[in-house]
């Protein structure tokens, strides 16, 4: 599926790495630009006639603003977004013990050349920062993100957690660690501090405004060439010390804060009202 603005967290996180931006780069939305005759607009501009004025990292994914999320794939490239892409999981399986899971897609020149014998434009780099055009991902892959999110740790998803009979020795299947220092602290609390202001007053997070519990969070609503967009919302819980991540995708469902949050928010009141946990 294609994901929207919920991959708009792999973008954060390149630009910070690679020093193309830092937390006080400021971007003005001006609702909507032109860029070799095809405009880029953001999704309150599109749905109000309103912008978010300037804008930094933080409100950038607070707000899941596209102007911003273009200015920055722009001005890192493509290189940089899709390297980070690859390295926290993207266009390849997480190994989890399902049968037949899916690659997805991390585009570049080379694919676009091979596939449609067209170039690499700039504008595919900016549909790109914002998790439109032709990446492609799997639910499991984006939920493998938000949970490097919250433990800056990338682990191997599983099913199975042990396997035990009477009279036979127990089987475990703990998480197994793939990779971690992909991103530094700094970046890593740059982010989690944009997605926790998602789902605050504010936010793009509505369903969680009033929740009891603090939550990191990210909305996504997927454009397709048909239909309904793809609602998307992935979240971990509890902010400060995380114990759960999960991701919400709804085919053809909508906007992701209207569809799929509320999805969301329910699962989790249920999770920490039978685990006793605010």
């Amino acid at each position: 599926y294609p994901p929207g603005s919920v991959f708009k967290i792999v973008s954060a996180f390149a630009g910070l790495e690679t020093g193309a931006v830092d937390a006080n780069w400021e971007v003005e939305d001006v609702g909507v630009f032109e860029l070799g005759g095809q405009k880029f607009s953001n999704w309150f501009y599109n749905k109000y006639g309103k912008n978010d004025g300037f804008v930094k990292i933080d409100k950038a994914i607070a707000r899941s603003n596209d102007i911003y999320f273009y200015r920055l794939a722009e001005k890192m490239g493509i290189d940089s977004l899709r390297k980070m892409a690859i390295s926290l999981g993207f266009g390849q399986k997480t190994g989890i013990d399902l049968a037949g899971e899916a690659l997805g897609l991390v585009p570049d020149e080379v694919w676009k050349k091979s596939t449609y014998n067209e170039n690499w434009y700039l504008g595919d780099t900016m549909h790109l920062g914002i998790g439109q055009g032709y990446i492609l991902v799997t639910p499991v892959q984006i939920n493998s993100m938000v949970s490097y999110a919250a433990s800056g740790k990338l682990t191997k998803p599983y099913v199975v957690s042990k396997i035990s009979g009477e009279g036979e020795s127990e089987v475990n299947f703990g998480a197994e660690v793939k990779a971690e220092n992909l991103v530094s602290v700094r970046n890593l609390e740059i982010v989690r501090n944009g997605m926790k202001k998602a789902c605050e007053v504010g936010g793009t997070g509505a369903p969680f405004f009033n929740a009891p519990y603090r939550v990191g969070c990210k909305t996504g609503t997927a454009e397709k060439e048909l239909g309904n967009p793809h609602a998307w919302f992935g979240a971990f819980a509890p902010f400060d010390a995380p114990e759960i991540a999960i991701t919400v995708m709804v085919e053809n469902g909508g906007e992701g804060s209207a569809v799929a949050a509320p999805v969301a928010r329910e699962i989790l009141d249920w999770w920490f009202r039978n685990n006793n946990r605010q």
